[in-house]
C-alpha cells in the first residue's frame, strides 16, 4: 500500500474512532489517549493528524454536520419546487436514514447539550444552529402554503429530532427489550417509513402550541401586558 493511502486510512480511522469516543464520553471527558487506543494507532500520531484535542473535535464535527449536511441539500435540491410537506417528509426520510448509519451525530449532540461548555458552543454555533434554520424555514413554507396550522416550533423540532433518533440512541435497548437489530440497514429502512407517517400526521393534526410557551424567542413573541399606572 502506498505510503500516501496508508495515511489516508489512519487519518480515517483516526477520525471514526474520535466521532465514537466522542459520543461516549463527550468532549471534556475525552482524552486523545482513549481513541489512540481505539483506533489502535499511538497518541503522537493522533496529534501528528489534527495536533489538539480540540482542533479534532473541530474536524469530527466538520465531518459529521458535513456529511448530514451535504444529504439534506441534495434532498432539498432534489425537491425544488415541490410542496413544503414533500421536501420535509424527503428530507425527514433522508435524515432518519442518515442517523442509522451515523449515529454517533445525535449521541454526541445530546451529549453536548447536556453537559453545555465549549464543546457545545462550537457545535451549536458551526453546526446545529443553520440546520435549526432550515426546519424552521420548511415549517414556516409548509405553514405559508396551508398546509400546516401554525405549531409551537420548539416542541416539534424536538419531536422530530426525538423521534427520528431515539432508536440509534439506545441500540442495546431494541435489541433487549424488543428483538430488534438498529443497525440493520433493512430496520433502518423501515424505521424511516414509520417516523415519516408518525411525524406527519402529528404536524397536519393541528395540535395546539402550549398556552405559556417558556424561552425568550417565545417571550418575544408574546403579546405584553398592558403597563400599570402608578398609583
Amino acid at each position: 500500500m502506498p505510503n500516501a493511502t496508508r495515511a489516508a486510512d489512519t487519518r480515517a480511522r483516526i477520525l471514526r474512532e474520535a466521532a465514537r469516543v466522542f459520543a461516549a464520553k463527550g468532549y471534556a471527558g475525552a482524552t486523545t489517549v482513549d481513541i489512540a487506543k481505539r483506533a489502535k494507532v499511538t497518541q503522537p500520531l493522533v496529534h501528528h493528524y489534527f495536533g489538539t484535542k480540540e482542533r479534532l473535535w473541530r474536524t469530527v464535527l466538520k465531518d459529521l454536520y458535513g456529511r448530514l449536511s451535504t444529504e439534506l441539500l441534495a434532498e432539498r435540491a432534489r425537491t425544488e419546487g415541490e410542496p413544503a410537506m414533500v421536501r420535509i417528509r424527503r428530507m425527514l426520510v433522508a435524515f432518519v436514514h442518515f442517523s442509522g448509519r451515523c449515529p454517533e451525530l445525535s449521541r454526541v449532540t445530546r451529549g453536548e447539550s447536556v453537559s453545555g461548555g465549549t464543546g457545545f458552543e462550537t457545535l451549536y454555533r458551526d453546526h446545529l444552529a443553520p440546520l435549526i434554520e432550515v426546519f424552521e424555514g420548511l415549517i414556516a413554507d409548509a405553514v405559508k402554503e396551508g398546509a400546516l396550522a401554525k405549531p409551537y416550533v420548539p416542541f416539534a423540532y424536538f419531536f422530530v429530532i426525538g423521534a427520528a433518533t431515539q432508536l440509534f440512541a439506545e441500540p442495546e435497548t431494541a435489541k433487549r427489550a424488543f428483538g430488534v437489530d438498529a443497525r440493520d440497514p433493512r430496520v433502518v429502512e423501515d424505521y424511516a417509513e414509520y417516523v415519516v407517517e408518525l411525524v406527519m400526521h402529528a404536524l397536519t393534526a393541528g395540535v395546539r402550541a402550549p398556552r405559556s410557551p417558556s424561552g425568550p424567542r417565545a417571550a418575544a413573541a408574546r403579546p405584553r401586558a398592558p403597563a400599570r399606572r402608578a398609583r
